[in-house]
């Protein structure tokens, strides 16, 4: 097991959490509400957010943060422990107050004991995510077009093309046109061959192989740990995108007319959504499976957590959820940006007059497991063009408002300090792992 040096800043990280959450307001208030007295224990929730089922596929952990009340009442901070509630896993309320009687029949440790049993626990594979990623080792596609017989990618190039005897080496795949006509003006100017239309399929088809091929390597820390990790570039992203999205506001707030600033606000936030509701998802999941993750972080948790509770969702008629944040994005996306049909709501076409002029049903088709369904059927007359429009759909739009985009910059910027805390957290708990 580790020793005392390695779990004692740990011990320390956890109390501070602890203590940031016990002094919010939102703590308070419930506090001065409670009637706790010497003996009882109040327990935090191990997980705030809803639980998107099923995006979530995981459990909630059996082990929770506790405090003991001591005397004023007042939360006694230097022995916060770990009670094991087997039998009430599914608790709901942000925080509870355990009784003395119940307290004392109940299964807790020291702070200290479930940090060392838990780091035995953690495993390796969790601290992938404060790997590093190794860049791209250069990779090889043979073909033959012109007077090339392959195509390298190196990232590690300074040119985005180079002509190195019978190989084209490039440092990207992302524009085949932009490569394809640079090579055309290396050929012209060094290489007396022509290349044609098949030379140019030869090239792309490649380049697309290559892009299949092309990797980096992301590996486990075994040694100090560096700031370029996995995290440390998920939270830096997501930082730069909160700041940009604050100065989009903040003009647009001056002056709602610069139409150009909201579109941007609202790019940020479709993009956030797309990448952060799985990250999201993802921290929650780890901390069901290694709750010392969560306790380490447990603040930075609550903070997210009230950030997305202040979003207007009675306004919208919405439960918080990740589920609704994201449609209520993505309707709002629709909202702005129509698609190319201008139609909005669903049409009923009146058919009065109109003979379908029925062939045949067919009624008792065989079974398919396979597909789930019947043969069973309709036939009537110009069934395909009926079929043909029934193709026609339209999106969800949705003005979820101003007050809504004031209140998601708290949510990005939550959330990038939920992932740097977890980032610094492993780092931490790498150094005392068994």
């Amino acid at each position: 097991m580790s020793g005392k040096n390695t779990v004692d800043p740990i011990v320390a990280r956890i109390r501070n959490q602890v203590s940031s959450l016990v002094q919010t307001d939102a703590f308070r208030e419930w506090w001065h509400k409670e009637r706790a007295g010497i003996g009882d224990c109040v327990v935090v929730n191990n997980s705030f957010l809803y639980r998107d089922k099923p995006a979530i596929k995981t459990r909630k952990s059996d082990k929770y943060l506790a405090v003991p009340v001591v005397d004023g009442p007042q939360l006694n901070l230097n022995d916060v422990r770990i009670i094991s509630r087997r039998d009430d896993s599914t608790q709901i309320k942000d925080f509870v107050v355990v009784r003395k009687r119940d307290w004392d029949s109940s299964l807790h440790v020291s702070l200290y004991d479930a940090v060392r049993e838990e780091l035995g626990r953690l495993g390796r594979m969790i601290f992938l995510l404060i790997g590093e990623i190794e860049e791209t080792t250069p990779v090889a596609q043979p073909c033959v077009f012109g007077s090339f017989n392959g195509v390298v990618l190196d990232p590690m190039m300074d040119r985005e093309l180079s002509v190195e005897g019978s190989q084209v080496r490039i440092r990207s795949t992302k524009n085949p046109e932009v490569l394809w006509r640079i090579l055309e003006s290396v050929v012209g100017s060094t290489v007396s061959v022509h290349l044609s239309s098949k030379d140019k399929k030869t090239f792309t088809k490649a380049l697309d192989c290559l892009r299949e091929k092309e990797h980096g390597v992301l590996k486990l820390p075994t040694g100090p740990v560096s700031d370029c990790t996995l995290l440390d570039l998920i939270s830096r992203s997501l930082s730069h995108q909160a700041q940009e999205y604050e100065q989009s506001l903040k003009e647009y707030q001056n002056d709602p007319s610069r139409q150009t600033e909201f579109n941007n606000m609202l790019r940020i936030a479709y993009n956030f959504d797309t990448e952060a509701g799985t990250i999201i998802t993802l921290l929650i999941s780890l901390c069901d499976l290694k709750p010392l993750l969560y306790w380490c972080t447990v603040f930075d948790h609550w903070r997210l957590y009230n950030a997305f509770e202040a979003l207007p969702w009675a306004a919208l008629s919405l439960k918080p959820s990740l589920k609704e944040y994201s449609e209520s994005i993505r309707a709002a996306r629709n909202s702005r940006f129509h698609h190319l049909l201008p139609i909005d709501s669903k049409l009923e076409a009146d058919l009065e007059g109109v003979l379908l002029k029925a062939k045949k049903i067919t009624l008792f088709d065989r079974y398919s497991r396979a597909r789930g369904q019947t043969g069973n059927a309709l036939d009537f007359e110009d069934k395909e063009i009926v079929e043909l429009l029934l193709q026609f759909t339209h999106v969800e739009e949705k003005d979820v408002g101003d007050e809504f985009w004031v209140k998601n910059l708290e949510v990005i910027r939550c959330t990038a300090d939920l992932v740097s805390s977890t980032c610094s957290a492993l780092k931490m708990l790498v150094v005392g792992i068994p």
